[in-house]
C-alpha cells in the first residue's frame, strides 16, 4: 500500500470524505425487523407477509383496502378480465387469502353469489427464476378447483418484473406493488404498530431490493469522489464462499488438514462389513462445483451414455456440491444430458419411489440436465452470518457433516432406483 493510497483511506474514513459515509450509513444502518428474522431473500417469508395485509379478516386495521388495490392493479393490465369498477363497488368482507395452497404462493378467493367470484393465483420470485412448468401446473390446478362463472387470474410477481413463460400469467414488478401500496396507505393515514411494521417493510424493500434514489446518490457521489480508494479496497473485500471453497479444496492452511475434493469423496463411501459397498470417486471439479459419481454404477448397462462435456467420466447420474444463488452450498444428484431413454428410465424409477420427493408431473427436457434429491449443507441465513463472523472451522466441518448425512442417506436409494431402471427392465 502507497502512502498516498493510505492518506486517501484516512480522509474517507475520518477526514472530509467521511461525512458522505456518516450519511449513507444512516440511511442503511438502521434496524429492520424484517431482515432481524432473516426475510430479505424468502420468499416464502415475502408471500406470508403480503397474504397477511391482503386478507381483510386480520387483524391488522387495514380492512380490505390492500387486496382491493392489488387487484385494481391487476384489473389495469391488458389482458385482465377483471372489472376496475366491480372491484371498486365489491365486497370483499368474505375474501379468502390462502398461503401456498397447492405450493401456490398466495391464493385470493372472493365468492360473489351465483355470479361465481374472483379466484387470483399469485407466484412471487424474489430473487429465484421460473421453475420448469410450475405455472401451467398451477393453472391446470385452478382450472380444475374452479369453474365458469368463476372469473380467474394469474400473477406473476416478480422483483424485475419478469415475463412469464405461460401467457395467461400477468406480470407485475415488486416496485410497482412497493409504490402503489404506499400510496393507498398513505392516503388511507393508517397509524399504530401495523402501520409501523408496513413502513419498516416498504423501506426494506427500496434497501435491499428495489432500490433508494437518495442512498443511491450519496453511493455515486462517493465513487465519484473517491473512486481510486474505493477500488482499492473493493479488491481485499472478502469473498466468503470463495474462502468455503477454497477451505474445501485444501488451497488454504488455516483450516488444519487439507480436505481436498477426494477426502469429501471418501467420507461420503460406504463400507459394510469392511469392504467397499459404494466408493465414491471425483469427477471434474470448477472452483465453486465439485462433481463426484458412484464407481460401482458404472457396471449397470447405460450408465456410461452421458455427453456432458464437463465430465470426464460419462455417468450420466452424478451428485455434486455447489455454491447455490450466491448465498448458500447445496448438494444434490444429478441426471445429466445424454441418453434421453436412459434418462427417463432413471427418473421414472426415482419419481415412482416414495422414499424420494420430487415433483409427480415433470419429466426430464431434452437437452437439459435434470436435478433430483438435493439439501442444503450451508443455508442462506447460516451465510448471511459469516459476512460478519467470518469462515471457521465449525463452519467447513458442518458442511462435511451434513453432506455426509444426506449421501449416507440417498446413494442406498439411488443404487435401487439404478437397479430396477437398467437392470431389472
Amino acid at each position: 500500500m502507497t502512502k498516498d493510497i493510505l492518506l486517501k483511506i484516512e480522509d474517507l474514513i475520518v477526514g472530509k470524505g467521511s461525512q458522505d459515509f456518516k450519511k449513507l450509513e444512516r440511511l442503511v444502518d438502521v434496524f429492520c425487523p424484517f431482515e432481524a428474522i432473516g426475510m430479505v431473500r424468502q420468499e416464502i417469508r415475502h408471500a406470508k407477509y403480503l397474504a397477511y395485509i391482503m386478507d381483510p379478516n386480520r387483524p391488522h386495521g387495514f380492512g380490505s383496502v390492500f387486496l382491493r388495490e392489488f387487484l385494481m392493479m391487476v384489473a389495469e393490465m391488458q389482458d385482465s378480465g377483471l372489472s376496475k369498477l366491480d372491484i371498486h363497488l365489491m365486497d370483499m368482507s368474505n375474501a379468502r387469502v390462502s398461503l401456498e395452497w397447492n405450493r401456490i404462493d398466495i391464493l385470493i378467493e372472493i365468492p360473489n353469489g351465483s355470479s361465481g367470484g374472483i379466484i387470483a393465483a399469485v407466484e412471487l420470485k424474489i430473487n429465484a427464476t421460473e421453475g420448469g412448468d410450475q405455472l401451467k401446473r398451477y393453472k391446470k390446478v385452478i382450472n380444475d378447483y374452479k369453474s365458469d362463472p368463476w372469473k380467474k387470474e394469474f400473477v406473476f410477481l416478480t422483483k424485475n418484473e419478469d415475463e412469464a413463460s405461460e401467457p395467461a400469467w400477468l406480470g407485475i414488478g415488486m416496485a410497482q406493488l412497493v409504490e402503489q401500496f404506499e400510496a393507498v396507505f398513505a392516503a388511507s393515514h393508517f397509524s399504530g404498530e401495523s402501520a409501523d411494521l408496513f413502513t419498516a417493510y416498504c423501506k426494506m424493500m427500496r434497501r435491499r431490493h428495489l432500490g433508494n434514489s437518495q442512498t443511491e446518490n450519496i453511493a455515486r457521489d462517493l465513487w465519484s469522489k473517491h473512486y481510486e480508494v474505493l477500488n482499492f479496497l473493493m479488491q481485499y473485500r472478502p469473498d466468503r464462499m470463495d474462502e468455503i471453497f477454497t477451505a474445501l479444496r485444501g488451497s488454504a492452511s488455516d483450516w488444519g488438514r487439507e480436505i481436498l475434493p477426494q477426502y469429501l469423496a471418501d467420507e461420503w463411501s460406504i463400507v459394510e462389513n469392511g469392504k467397499a459397498k459404494f466408493t465414491v470417486k471425483v469427477d471434474m471439479c470448477e472452483p465453486q462445483v465439485f462433481r463426484f459419481y458412484v464407481e460401482e454404477w458404472s457396471k449397470y448397462e447405460g450408465m456410461l451414455t452421458s455427453n456432458s462435456e464437463v465430465l470426464k467420466e460419462k455417468n450420466i447420474l452424478i451428485f455434486e456440491m455447489r455454491e447455490w444463488a450466491g448465498n448458500s452450498v447445496r448438494v444434490f444428484f444429478l441426471l445429466t444430458t445424454g441418453n434421453e431413454d436412459i434418462r427417463n428410465r432413471i427418473f421414472d424409477a426415482a419419481k415412482a419411489d416414495n422414499k424420494i420427493s420430487l415433483p409427480k408431473n415433470t419429466s426430464p427436457r431434452a437437452g437439459s440436465v435434470k436435478f433430483l434429491s438435493a439439501d442444503f449443507v450451508l443455508n442462506s441465513k447460516d451465510f448471511e452470518s459469516l459476512k460478519t463472523d467470518g469462515v471457521r472451522d465449525g463452519t467447513i466441518q458442518s458442511i462435511r457433516n451434513n453432506a455426509k448425512v444426506f449421501f449416507e442417506k440417498y446413494i442406498p436409494i439411488y443404487d435401487e432406483v439404478l437397479k430396477r431402471a437398467l437392470v431389472d427392465e
